[in-house]
């Protein structure tokens, strides 16, 4: 090499004239060796940058790259495949992969197809439906029936219903109180008033830790649930009451029980004709009535088995 020549003592190359040389120092090649020179590393050769080079662009395809896993079964996108095989394995694709429910998921399918249009009030129906009667107010508990539930909630989370002996609609009482808490998300004894919870677990963690297994009954508050209770016999003058508005079926008396209907001395009643789609319907008012009354017979013996209720049976 002659003494004229142009040269990278970095890159430990030579050039002809200045240009090349300014070309060079311009190149990647050559920043690639300054920083290794900054480190104490030897410069690469030319074929050994490409070498990198395309080695690291390798790289950045395969990290840019995504792969889409999709499920037929469930119609849904998965971007890795431990997302993929979890959901797999989780309970709901096993359920509607099984063959018992194959035929039920393609009915399934044609009507949500042919009801596309009812799809988001029938989902805000189904949210709004709250707990049931057989599920507890404050934990994930089911129960093979409402006595048992009532059991349950008194036993492990002394939950009590007050004056249970007036208690005439003891389903639709704890239905009432399954809204609050699992649709409304609601303390039932802080109520209204008391904080917002997001969702049923944070509401039922806020009853256990604070004790709130009650309803509340302080001022106004009883009102809310009226519609529950029948407090008459606890009237003074319940009996009397009684005899000076029991029809008089000597005289041959109507009593007009309200207008529409109207009530004959054989006690039969007699409805308007417009009321007729209605007097149609068959509902076991009877069979409703008798199991509430059952419910309230056993939910009255659990609370003298513990001591929490001295007074006689309504």
């Amino acid at each position: 090499m002659s003494s004229e020549s142009f040269t990278c003592l970095t890159c430990q190359v030579s050039f002809k004239d200045c240009e090349l040389q300014r070309q060079h120092h311009k190149s990647d090649w050559h920043w690639y060796n300054l920083k290794r020179k900054v480190v104490s590393l030897p410069p690469v050769t030319p074929e050994q940058f490409k070498s990198k080079v395309l080695e690291q662009k390798k790289l950045e395809a395969d990290n840019n790259l995504v792969h889409q896993y999709y499920c037929n079964t469930c119609k849904k996108k998965f971007n890795s495949q431990n997302t993929f095989n979890t959901h797999l394995r989780s309970k709901k694709h096993v359920q509607i992969t099984t063959p018992d429910n194959a035929g039920e998921r393609l009915r399934a399918e044609s009507v949500e197809k042919e009801c596309a249009s009812e799809v988001d009030s029938e989902i805000e129906e189904e949210d709004f439906e709250g707990l049931g009667i057989n599920e507890c107010l404050f934990c994930c508990h089911w129960s093979q029936n409402m006595e048992k539930n009532l059991k349950h909630m008194t036993n492990e989370h002394s939950f009590y219903i007050p004056d249970p002996e007036y208690m005439t609609d003891l389903a639709g009482f704890l239905t009432y109180l399954g809204i609050k808490v699992g649709a409304d998300n609601e303390c039932i004894r802080c109520g209204e008033e008391g904080r917002e919870f997001r969702s049923i677990e944070a509401v039922q963690k806020h009853m256990t830790d604070k004790g709130h297994s009650i309803i509340n009954t302080d001022g106004d508050a009883y009102l809310e649930y009226s519609d529950f209770y029948d407090f008459s016999t606890s009237y003074p003058d319940f009996e009397t009451a009684d005899s000076e508005e029991s029809p008089d079926t000597s005289g041959h008396k109507i009593w007009v029980d309200d207008e529409m209907c109207l009530v004959l001395p054989n006690g039969a009643r007699v409805g308007h004709r417009s009321m007729k789609i209605y007097y149609k319907q068959n509902l076991s008012i009877e069979d409703r009535s008798v199991r509430n009354n059952s419910a309230r017979i056993q939910l009255l013996r659990n609370y003298k088995a513990i001591g929490w209720y001295n007074g006689q049976q309504g």
